[in-house]
């Protein structure tokens, strides 16, 4: 429990080792895996919930002047247009982040179903979702430099995605700007 850092709040009731009701909190919340592996903190139980886990990076370029970068992730779920993204992390090439993304995925269908009216839609199901993973470097002057990009298309009905790496492109060329370390979950 003591090496968790990126979460003040867990980070804190971890070491109230006196308070029975912080250390359950911290007991029933923190998932324990070996040590090659980031530690995963589940905190939601919501069901149409599309769960991704940035977990990490690597080999990203150094875009700063120092030779290291900033760098932070955007997460697009498309059509449905919802974003999200991971917090910056200063100064390396090499990011972890172990940082949960939970979209909430409405089915319009279901809701007017819930209120007693048809919905005027055709009856077209969705097939696919497609998940943007965009990679920048923080800047604090000026605007922020766009390291890669990966697209993953999900289809409908497929398996949960456990840590996988994708590889950035950025648009300028075809060359790799980095590995993204993803898991994709859907509840």
């Amino acid at each position: 429990i003591r090496k968790i850092y990126d979460d003040p709040l867990l980070h804190v009731l971890a070491h109230r080792a006196d308070d029975e009701e912080a250390s359950s909190y911290v007991g029933n919340f923190v998932q324990y895996r070996n040590n090659k592996k980031p530690l995963l903190i589940d905190l939601s139980n919501i069901s149409n919930t599309l769960r991704i886990i940035i977990h990490e990076g690597k080999n990203l370029p150094a875009l700063d002047f120092t030779g290291k970068s900033d760098p932070f992730v955007k997460v697009t779920v498309m059509p449905f247009k919802l974003k999200n993204e991971t917090r910056v992390v200063r100064q390396t090439l090499n990011p972890k982040w172990d940082q949960e993304l939970d979209f909430k995925m409405n089915n319009d269908d279901d809701n007017n179903n819930k209120k007693g009216k048809r919905s005027k839609k055709n009856n077209i199901k969705l097939q696919h979702i497609m998940i943007e993973f965009d990679c920048w470097d923080w800047d604090t002057i000026g605007s922020d430099d766009h390291i890669g990009k990966h697209t993953e298309r999900l289809e409908y009905g497929q398996d949960n995605i456990i840590e996988k790496w994708v590889t950035l492109y950025n648009n300028d060329n075809d060359d790799p700007q980095g590995k993204l370390l993803i898991t994709v979950e859907c509840e």
